[in-house]
């Protein structure tokens, strides 16, 4: 039932961006602001805000992710190696889905109308969102 799900958000996640916006897959290198974490349990959804906190994750081009402003968090303040990789939905070659490993972990990443999001709600984690900064 899971690796369904999995299919059906990365499907839903690629059909709903353009073509345009997997052009753009390069755009992640900037300073993105924070803006909140998602969270989906079986109990409930829940948003934690992070709007007026001044937490910044700034992709460089060399592959360094600098995070600042974080007391605790999913990233702590710190450099972290990051990735962009690209594949296909298994069983469905010409379906191109985009991840940003950061360290070890695997986000899915979208981008859509300048708000990017890096996602680990496939597995049960949290989303994060962002704005350029």
């Amino acid at each position: 039932m899971k690796n369904r799900l999995v299919l059906i958000v990365m499907l839903v996640t690629v059909f709903g961006c353009s073509d345009d916006e997997f052009s753009s897959v390069n755009k992640i290198v900037d300073e993105w602001k924070l803006t909140e974490i998602r969270y989906y349990t079986p109990s409930g959804n829940s948003i934690i805000a992070y709007s007026d906190v001044n937490i910044v994750y700034d992709f460089r081009n060399d592959g360094t992710l600098v995070v600042s402003g974080v007391e605790q968090g999913i990233y702590n303040n710190g450099t972290y190696e990051y990735e962009i990789e690209e594949g296909v939905v298994e069983g469905i070659s010409d379906l191109v889905i985009f991840t940003v490993k950061i360290d070890q972990t695997y986000w899915a990443y979208d981008l859509t109308n300048g708000i990017m999001k890096l996602g680990l709600s496939h597995v049960d984690g949290p989303d994060l969102i962002f704005e350029r900064n």
